[in-house]
Formats: structure tokens, C-alpha cells, sequence
């Protein structure tokens, strides 16, 4: 059985506060909850670079197959799925 638990805290420079370790779960720095991913600092530089990465592999993909002059049809579903 998985049990996904998002641990929140404040980003206070003085004060960290860390939740008691257990052995059963594991502590992550971010996570991805429906397609967004979160950090433990609730910023969204992580999702950020994330989107921007499939975006430029995408566009990417999008110029190779207009070089190729392949048919919008094709591209359009190939970008898609």
C-alpha cells in the first residue's frame, strides 16, 4: 500500500523545523500531485522548469517535422500524444 503525504512548512531562514523521520515514509523536496509538481517551499520553480522543458521539446518536435514538410494533419497528433 502507497500512501502519498504532503508535509508543508513555512520557509523561515531562523527556524526549520523538520517533521520526526519514520521509517515508512519518505521525505521528498518535490513532489508531482495532478501534473503540477510542488516543492517542500510551496515555489514553483520546479513545475516551471518542468513546462518548459516539454514546451521546448515540443517545439523542437513541431520545426523537425515542418523541415521534413510532413503533413499538419500528422504533426498535430504526433505533438499531441
Amino acid at each position: 500500500m502507497v500512501i502519498n503525504l504532503l508535509v508543508f512548512r513555512r520557509p523561515n531562514p531562523r527556524l526549520v523545523v523538520l517533521p520526526v523521520p519514520l521509517d515508512q515514509i519518505e521525505q521528498v523536496h518535490c513532489a508531482e500531485l495532478l501534473g503540477i509538481y510542488l516543492s517542500d517551499t510551496l515555489k514553483f520553480e520546479t513545475h516551471l522548469v518542468n513546462l518548459l522543458k516539454i514546451c521546448s521539446q515540443r517545439t523542437y518536435l513541431y520545426l523537425s517535422f515542418s523541415v521534413l514538410r510532413v503533413c499538419h494533419a500528422h504533426v498535430h497528433t504526433s505533438i499531441l500524444f
